[in-house]
């Protein structure tokens, strides 16, 4: 008896979980793709190895875009196993243009980094390991026949310790923290972008 009421309670979470991430995966601004790697600009992509090439898009994907990372992690232990990352949060747009006759494909991706995310007035400022809040990186890829343009632009919030708690005020004040070092994480966060 106590086997088949587990059973029961079992395929009821099952229910529950596939609900959970199908409403995930029908949510807009979540996008997955098999076949390139949504998390990495053109460029990024144009500067890399064969050998990073051959790897899975889990393998080696930018773990700043990947929400279910730590979903994840264990399946990046198994080498056999060759999954792609499928949870980012992304705003995607694609379309066609003419201009003088020239078909292009035009498309922008917005890359919202999983470190550090949240809303206006509660995530503010930078973490001692560079990561500034609510950070998005934006590219604008233009295609032309067979070559490829991109324009990256990143955005964030300013790049040091502060804070601003919301009250009743229309414009709470912004709080300056006065007991750490704002350089040495500005450095990170700077290199951060430096290495990419």
């Amino acid at each position: 008896m106590c086997l088949f009421v587990c059973l029961c309670f079992q395929m009821q979470d099952n229910k529950t979980f596939l609900s959970m991430i199908n409403h995930v995966l029908h949510t807009d601004g979540f996008y997955f793709a098999t076949d390139y790697d949504l998390t990495h600009t053109l460029q990024r992509l144009a500067n890399t190895s064969p050998e990073f090439q051959e790897m899975s898009l889990l393998e080696r994907a930018d773990q700043r875009f990947v929400w279910n990372g730590h979903l994840l992690r264990e399946f990046m232990t198994q080498p056999e196993v060759r999954l792609h990352p499928c949870s980012l949060p992304f705003i995607l747009t694609s379309h066609s243009g003419c201009i003088n006759g020239k078909v292009f494909e035009w498309s922008i991706i917005s890359r919202r980094s999983c470190f550090r995310a949240g809303v206006r007035y509660y995530v503010r400022g930078i973490d001692t390991e560079g990561h500034a809040a609510n950070y998005v990186e934006t590219e604008q890829v233009v295609q032309f026949n067979s070559a490829k343009a991109s324009y990256v632009q990143t955005r964030g919030s300013i790049p040091f310790f502060w804070s601003q708690r919301p009250n009743l005020k229309y414009k709470p004040k912004p709080q300056i923290s006065k007991t750490v070092n704002h350089v040495s994480s500005l450095h990170t966060h700077i290199a951060l972008h430096l290495i990419l």
